[in-house]
């Protein structure tokens, strides 16, 4: 889905700070996303406002990453800061002492293995 912010009377090229409020409910499944300038407070009206289940792509650990895009235009992104807030009950489990320390050896094993193949390039 493609939203045109130009329509809510959003210039995202002007060189100003943008702030977007990223919302998503758990229980009732929906995400609002709503943009304003740095100064503004909460926007009355969602840019995006849908059903959607997220559940499935929610993993017990995962990173989370922000994307954007300009076509054809060149311009410069820069998250200048962010916060995620929960208002629903999470069911956590405790890990385990050996899922942990299988998955802090998997990553030295990694960046082992990366800094090897590094090590390798550069006598090469």
């Amino acid at each position: 889905m493609i939203i045109n912010v130009f329509d809510f009377g959003i210039v995202l090229n002007n060189g100003l700070v943008h702030r977007p409020w990223i919302t998503y409910d758990g229980p009732r499944r929906r995400m609002d996303i709503r943009l304003g300038s740095k100064d503004e407070d909460y926007p009355t009206k969602p840019i995006f406002s849908e059903q959607l289940d997220l559940s499935p792509f929610l993993n017990e650990y995962m990173f989370k990453r922000f994307s954007s895009s300009t076509s054809n235009l060149t311009q410069i992104h820069n998250v200048l800061s962010w916060n995620f807030t929960s208002t629903s009950q999470a069911f956590l489990r405790i890990p385990s002492t050996e899922t942990c320390e299988s998955k802090i050896i998997l990553s030295r094993m990694v960046l082992g293995l990366g800094k090897l193949v590094q090590n390798h390039q550069a006598a090469s």
